[in-house]
């Protein structure tokens, strides 16, 4: 656990990460790519569907949304009385517990080594297996809420991943598997392009 520690260090250093993330549940799924400014906590992204692409920012804990063949940026609440809106505030905002800071907190906050393996990565990168124990879980585990008390929700049973940590501290990948009533959610995520600090804004 203490070079994934060192990891949510390397994090803080601040600049950008590219992600790349794929996101599967039991009937439904989407990929997504972007940049995350690690000084700012700002996400900049493209989220493909099967049928509609949209352009994300998170800013300032925001989520804003561009639609293709929309002219203007909307604001997405998830407390939105739409339910159609909500529900797409909840799945896109989710987005950013792709930030590596995030997954590594998690790791921090409630997790335990575990014995299960994943697919292999290249070599110099260590990789460790990881269960979360949801009881010291707060707030959302890589997207999904730990705790979610509305009734259509499903609050998750089981929540386990493996990652990947190059030679430098930083998480390079990650696969996650959240299992609830509703069944398996798997969440991919690769990670480049460590670099200098952007500014993330709507335009």
């Amino acid at each position: 656990m203490t070079a994934l520690i060192r990891a949510l260090d390397a994090g803080n250093a601040g600049g950008s990460v590219r992600f790349s993330a794929d996101v599967r549940g039991r009937s439904w799924g989407y990929t997504a790519e972007g940049t995350v400014n690690l000084g700012t906590e700002d996400l900049r992204g493209t989220v493909k569907m099967p049928n509609e692409t949209w352009d994300l920012v998170v800013l300032d804990g925001r989520v804003l949304a561009h639609g293709a063949g929309e002219e203007d940026w909307i604001r997405l609440d998830p407390a939105d009385t739409d339910e159609s809106v909500s529900l797409l505030a909840q799945m896109l905002g989710g987005l950013s517990e792709v930030d590596p800071r995030r997954v590594v907190a998690r790791i921090a906050e409630a997790g335990k080594l575990g014995d299960h393996s994943r697919k292999p990565r290249p070599a110099g990168e260590e990789q460790y297996s990881v269960d979360l124990d949801l009881s010291r879980l707060s707030g959302q585990v890589l997207g999904a809420p730990a705790a979610d008390t509305r009734p259509t929700a499903y609050p998750i049973d089981k929540a386990e991943l493996d990652a990947w940590i190059d030679q430098s501290d930083r998480l390079t990948y990650y696969n996650a598997r959240i299992r609830n009533a509703a069944g398996l959610l798997e969440v991919s995520c690769a990670y480049s392009g460590w670099g200098d600090a952007v500014r993330i804004k709507a335009t």
